[in-house]
């Protein structure tokens, strides 16, 4: 069976994805229907990559976790925010007007995140305090971010970089 991935753990077919070594995706589509969680000694590194969690089961709610010590990495192929046919695009799908199917990113403290020139999108629906928790620092830059029904980006840890973001309430 080919590799999805160019290094490291390729996603399951079912079931979590656990990274707990270094590994890299570039220029495929991944979705899935389970968690995804960088654990402590694990590097994840997404380049034009397309990763869909995948709600629409009812009560289904697939969560990013980046563990203490993990580290999670999401660009463009060129670091170049001009160009956008090359971005990452995290997305999760949820199902309208089910609110138990929601999903949040979660940035433990010692962790690291970085996300540049992509897009994150359908994270939290319907309670508050969904959406993505920064409690590492962490970099948001020349991204664009869709937050559902108001949830927002709660960034917990001193030396966050949220900047030149396009940033827009996707109802």
């Amino acid at each position: 069976e080919p590799k999805t991935c160019l290094t490291g753990t390729d996603p399951p077919t079912s079931g979590d994805w656990n990274i707990i070594d270094t590994t890299l995706c570039e220029n495929v589509r991944i979705i899935m229907n389970a968690n995804l969680t960088i654990r402590a000694g694990g590097h994840l590194i997404l380049k034009n990559v397309t990763l869909l969690l995948n709600n629409t089961l009812s009560n289904r709610h697939s969560n990013i976790k980046v563990s203490g010590g993990g580290n999670l990495t999401i660009t463009d192929l060129d670091n170049n925010p001009t160009t956008t046919n090359d971005a990452s695009n995290i997305s999760v799908s949820n199902l309208k007007g089910i609110v138990n199917n929601r999903s949040n990113l979660f940035v433990y403290p010692n962790a690291r995140f970085t996300i540049k020139n992509s897009l994150l999108s359908g994270f939290g629906i319907g309670f508050l305090p969904d959406g993505i928790h920064l409690f590492a620092p962490s970099e948001i830059l020349n991204s664009e971010i869709k937050l559902s029904n108001q949830i927002s980006i709660y960034p917990s840890a001193n030396n966050t970089n949220i900047s030149r973001n396009h940033i827009i309430d996707d109802i």
